[in-house]
């Protein structure tokens, strides 16, 4: 008879299965986080560097073209009546940038000859235009004022003169024209004392005010920055003379 001995077999230790402590789990969760949390930072920051390359571009096409207009306003202006055969040109006069009082921008009187002609148009080529400083019509968006191009095509109204209003540029702090006379450059033209009608030149200094969305919505408009932006268009047109010839005076005919 065989004697009794217990099992033992249940007292034994098991290998060890493969698991993570809590130190472990608490150590991976904490990197996880720490590695999310620069890579959310990085793509905010990728995200905010795009939207603000994306508005300088806008804003840089905006001022470009509002040059460009205003380059081609002024590289075309018309001879007044008085010195060519355009009966429909007036005299340039300017006195200032008028605002939102002045809505057809009467302030200003300017004739140039980029007015386009159509098989559909109307008019000639010749026409009368103004800028005029408007407040925005969303004042929460924008800072500064408007600046407007207003055109007038038909320069013979039998009523009142229709004008057309393009906005041109926004975000203005201020936009003055000068004008060169040969010495010295001046900041009004147009009148009776004028001793030529027309200015060698026209100047126009430009300030914009720059500044990021995030701080205008939040009223932090310390945060903005002007920037100041000039052009200069040389006028050449000049008055057309008659060559008259006196016989027996060596004139050439």
């Amino acid at each position: 008879m065989k004697a009794w001995r217990p099992c033992l077999d249940g007292l034994r230790p098991h290998p060890r299965i493969g698991a993570f402590t809590l130190i472990e789990l608490l150590l991976a969760i904490t990197l996880s986080a720490i590695i999310i949390s620069a890579t959310v930072a990085v793509l905010f920051g990728a995200l905010r560097l795009r939207n603000e390359t994306e508005r300088r571009s806008d804003a840089s096409t905006a001022l470009q073209q509002a040059l460009s207009v205003l380059r081609r306003d002024l590289a075309n202006i018309a001879l007044p009546a008085s010195d060519s055969t355009n009966a429909m040109a007036g005299a340039l006069v300017y006195g200032g940038i008028t605002g939102i009082n002045d809505p057809a921008g009467t302030g200003m009187q300017l004739f140039t000859t980029t007015g386009l002609v159509t098989d559909m148009a109307r008019w000639g080529d010749l026409q009368k235009v103004g800028y005029v400083l408007r407040l925005p019509t969303n004042a929460a968006a924008n800072l500064g004022r408007d600046l407007h191009r207003v055109v007038t095509r038909n320069l013979l109204p039998v009523l009142a003169e229709a004008y057309d209003d393009q906005l041109l540029l926004q975000n203005v702090e201020s936009f003055q024209l000068s004008f060169f006379d040969g010495t010295t450059w001046r900041i009004a033209w147009g009148g009776t004392n004028e001793t030529v009608s027309l200015p060698r030149a026209i100047r126009v200094d430009l300030v914009l005010n720059d500044i990021d969305p995030a701080d205008l919505a939040r009223g932090n408009l310390g945060n903005r920055t002007q920037l100041p932006f000039q052009l200069v268009v040389p006028v050449v047109v000049t008055p057309a003379t008659n060559s008259t010839f006196i016989s027996g005076a060596g004139g050439a005919p």
